[in-house]
């Protein structure tokens, strides 16, 4: 394949190489939080538009922090907007069940709201979810949210 064009360019032309060739996913995980790099969604873009099926791993605190609400104007509903209609599987990493023991796994202090700004992330997808399901989007009726069957305090 000619190495010319934009990245973005030859990002369009990999997924759409990739799906000819009969790769039906593209997961975007591992090394480093996903939401942490801008480019996740340009790939996320790039596989859609090729037709691939999209599964991201993340730990869902970065969805309303400055990394991500850069990329999208400063809007939250914006960055989950583009991420329910361009990920077929959403998997948030929570590793623990409880707010205390979420903490202490991550040698954070107690009064730290790392894990509540993780759970309203995860409340804000699902609600986004409902409304672009309800105005039409039949993308986001396919995003699938992984299972976080938490007690919250």
């Amino acid at each position: 394949m000619r190495q010319g064009g934009t990245l973005n360019d030859r990002l369009d032309a990999y997924c759409k190489e990739l799906k000819k060739g009969g790769t039906e996913w593209v997961v975007v995980s591992g090394g480093m939080e996903p939401l942490a790099d801008p480019f996740t969604f340009d790939i996320l873009r790039a596989a859609r538009a090729a037709g691939l099926n999209t599964r991201m791993v993340t730990n869902g605190i970065l969805l309303s922090l400055p990394p991500v609400l850069r990329v999208f104007d400063g809007s939250l509903e914006k960055a989950a907007d583009f991420i329910l209609t361009h990920v077929d599987d959403l998997q948030i990493s929570l590793d623990f069940s409880s707010r205390d023991e979420y903490l202490e796994s991550k040698n954070l202090p107690l009064s730290s709201n790392v894990f509540d700004v993780l759970i309203a992330n995860i409340r804000f997808l699902v609600q986004r979810k409902k409304a672009l399901i309800s105005e039409g989007y039949q993308d986001a009726v396919v995003a699938q949210i992984g299972d976080y069957s938490l007690k919250t305090p």
